[in-house]
């Protein structure tokens, strides 16, 4: 016996096996059983429809004639070769799936397994100066290492969103080895920077941005933990300072400054 049909349920199977019979051909019936313990649940590939193989070809063609007649279908399919299709498609759209929720998963991480790099090399010594660091399959760098002063060391990590738009920056800004500034960007414009200015790993000072041009700068003294000066800062000009002289937390001690950066007026508030 040969399988020539795979029937959506064991009623269908039946109604068939009616139709090859009035056409001379005599069909069998196979895994009704089994889709019955499925209840009303669709066949799965469990009922098969077979016949002899002598009667293979002209009962694949009555078969074939009736889909046709009896309205839109899918083409007759071989035997099992609608369960695989079922199959292949759920895979794939799993994998889609599953390869989408991976990609975003390593474009919002420092995961970098299977990382790729493209390197510049500006000064021509040989050496990368610029190094930008992309995530397995990503089109748009997550990380920039730069080598400012081309002495073979990193001293700007910049960092990228998924869709290349820059989010944070350390700088070691004396080329010393140790990343002392760290700044923070809104919309790839910078907004913050907390800097160490005496080497102790702890920022001290810190810079203020609106629309990237700065606007205040903040000194703090830890020995007090408090802030002693605050510069205001027009269009790229020192404006006003603000100083605690007598690192009391008060800042007491306004000063005001022209064009050149010299004071032009200095005046002592109280608390």
């Amino acid at each position: 016996m040969k399988q020539v049909y795979t029937p959506s349920s064991a009623a269908e199977a039946h109604m068939l096996a009616h139709l090859l019979d009035q056409n001379g051909i005599q069909a069998h019936v196979h895994g009704e059983q089994l889709q019955g313990a499925m209840g009303d649940l669709p066949a799965g590939n469990l009922v098969q429809l077979l016949v002899g193989g002598e009667d293979y070809e002209r009962a694949r063609d009555l078969l074939m004639r009736w889909e046709r007649a009896s309205g839109p279908a899918e083409p007759l399919a071989k035997p099992g070769s609608r369960f695989r299709f079922v199959a292949a498609l759920v895979f794939l759209v799993v994998g889609m799936i599953s390869g989408f929720a991976l990609k975003v998963a390593l474009d919002n991480s420092r995961f970098t397994m299977g990382d790729t790099t493209v390197g510049v090399d500006q000064n021509g010594d040989g050496r990368d100066d610029v190094t930008w660091i992309y995530h397995l399959g990503g089109g748009q760098p997550y990380r920039a290492d730069f080598d400012s002063n081309f002495d073979g060391h990193t001293d700007l990590i910049a960092h990228y969103d998924a869709s290349g738009v820059q989010t944070d920056e350390e700088v070691d800004t004396d080329y010393n080895g140790a990343f002392d500034a760290r700044s923070r960007f809104d919309n790839g414009i910078r907004a913050r920077t907390e800097t160490d200015t005496d080497g102790n790993e702890v920022a001290d000072a810190i810079s203020y941005f609106d629309d990237g041009v700065l606007r205040r700068w903040e000194q703090i003294d830890h020995r007090y933990g408090h802030v002693v000066r605050i510069d205001h800062y027009g269009p790229f000009l020192l404006e006003r300072s603000e100083l605690d002289l007598d690192r009391d937390g008060f800042l007491e001690t306004v000063r005001t400054y022209d064009r050149f950066g010299e004071v032009t007026e200095t005046t002592t508030r109280s608390p």
